[in-house]
């Protein structure tokens, strides 16, 4: 509609009598005025756009906090000229690399539970996970092939389809459980609520490895972004928030984990009489987002009127 638009008013072309019902909290906002808005955001997109280099990326005056008013098509364009300017594009590929694609089934068969080998490094992802020091910033800036691929025992001659099936191997292998990163969501595991086939980061998950492991799926993230091929990972909107950098809001745990926040609201509003407390003898723990009980505190073991509210800002927390 015009509303929507950048075009300008005219006797020929008449505004909607009232935005569209989906849009209800700007119902009462003249077609006009919402379109006046909407030439000042794209002039002032246009304006700042081609000054992004200069602007801090983090602090209160950064780029995040300007976002929400930024038009995404002209700041998509920004960002694309800041990578195409920064692509590597006088070798056809990065390094070669050998992949055993043959050891993944059998390894998962003798480890019992599900896993690839040892904390899942015989997997597709975990030899890349091995093979990180290869990847420089030089092979990282590859506009396609950023490494070249060689499946062990196998006949493929990589033309650039050996690269994009190693890539979507490894989506598979994050998803099936063959590499211990991602969990499915509390939703889904109980089969309720938003968000049942999709997944979390695991946060049990500390060690030097692991944090590895976490630090190969950002590459392989930004490889997607650079290259424009989108991997196929089903996570939950809330971690892609996360990873943003954004803070995450009460609303977000409820996407994943719907009965969450209703037993924390229990918790923090039920009668305070202590014989009620007493007879539902609530433990001062939070299960994780794994399902493992975590303890909030040592100096308190169970929930009292006293301190739930503690408990409550404890567990927000921690989750």
């Amino acid at each position: 509609t015009l509303a929507l638009s950048t075009y300008q008013l005219s006797e020929a072309v008449r505004p909607p009598p009232s935005p569209p019902l989906e849009y209800d909290l700007v119902r009462d906002i003249p077609p006009e005025v919402l379109h006046a808005r909407l030439v000042l955001l794209h002039h002032f997109s246009e304006l700042l756009c081609p000054c992004l280099a200069m602007l801090p990326i983090a602090g209160p005056l950064s780029l995040a906090s300007l976002k929400d008013v930024l038009v995404y098509s002209i700041k998509e364009t920004g960002f694309r000229k800041v990578i195409q300017t920064t692509m590597v594009r006088d070798k056809p590929h990065g390094p070669v690399i050998e992949l055993n694609r043959i050891q993944v089934k059998r390894s998962r068969m003798r480890s019992g539970n599900g896993l690839a080998g040892v904390d899942g490094m015989k997997s597709v992802f975990g030899q890349m996970v091995q093979k990180l020091p290869l990847l420089t910033q030089e092979a990282l800036s590859m506009p396609h092939r950023v490494w070249k691929v060689k499946f062990v025992g196998e006949s493929v001659d990589d033309c650039g389809g050996g690269f994009s099936e190693s890539i979507a191997e490894m989506c598979d292998e994050l998803q099936n459980g063959s590499v211990p990163l991602l969990i499915q969501t509390p939703n889904g595991r109980g089969e309720a609520g938003a968000n049942r086939d999709c997944f979390l980061l695991d946060p049990t998950l500390t060690s030097v490895l692991h944090m590895n492991m976490f630090r190969f799926l950002g590459v392989l993230m930004g490889i997607a972004v650079r290259t424009g091929s989108p991997l196929s990972l089903n996570l939950a909107e809330p971690v892609w928030r996360q990873l943003a950098g954004e803070t995450l809001r009460p609303s977000d745990l409820t996407e994943v984990d719907r009965d969450y926040i209703t037993g924390l609201l229990y918790i923090r509003d039920v009668e305070s009489d202590p014989k009620v407390f007493a007879s539902i003898e609530l433990p001062f723990s939070t299960p994780s987002a794994k399902g493992h009980e975590v303890p909030l505190s040592t100096k308190y073991t169970k929930i009292t009127p006293e301190n739930r509210s503690e408990y409550v800002k404890l567990a927000l927390n921690y989750r």
